[in-house]
């Protein structure tokens, strides 16, 4: 009888520890997807980051430079090349515009990590002539 009490009582025990175990593995299973989940969110935003703080960079330069040929040139310059002016005018603008979708996209990123209720879908590896850009579109 007392026997048969401790066998009971071990086969409780066994099927508890089980269950047990199997929660754990069950909650390990969970806490490694969401870990595997953040690795991933933070690599994506390493990338982002690394990307954003270079991509304004050469927009910038190539204003600056551009306006001041330009300066230099219509300075220097009594008969002006009318084309000459234009192409580098187009630069600027097109430099601008590229840094202002920088920009706009960093501000995008800023308030989608804020929580601000924005659904951004992020093309970050978009190339154009060479350079890579980061684009946002806002759904």
């Amino acid at each position: 009888m007392i026997q048969n009490s401790i066998i009971v009582i071990l086969a409780m025990m066994i099927l508890a520890l089980s269950i047990a175990l199997a929660l754990l593995i069950r909650r390990y299973a969970r806490f490694k997807n969401n870990y595997d989940k953040v690795i991933v969110r933070d690599k994506i935003r390493s990338d982002y980051i690394i990307i954003i703080s270079h991509e304004p960079r050469t927009p910038l330069n190539i204003i600056v430079n551009s306006a001041k040929l330009l300066k230099e040139y219509l300075s220097n310059n009594d008969k002006m090349d009318k084309q000459y002016v234009i192409d580098k005018s187009e630069y600027i603008v097109n430099n601008s515009s590229r840094l202002l979708k920088t920009i706009n996209n960093s501000i995008d990123a800023a308030m989608f990590e804020a929580g601000l209720g924005m659904y951004i879908t992020y093309n970050l590896i978009k190339i154009h002539g060479g350079d890579m850009t980061v684009e946002s579109e806002l759904k």
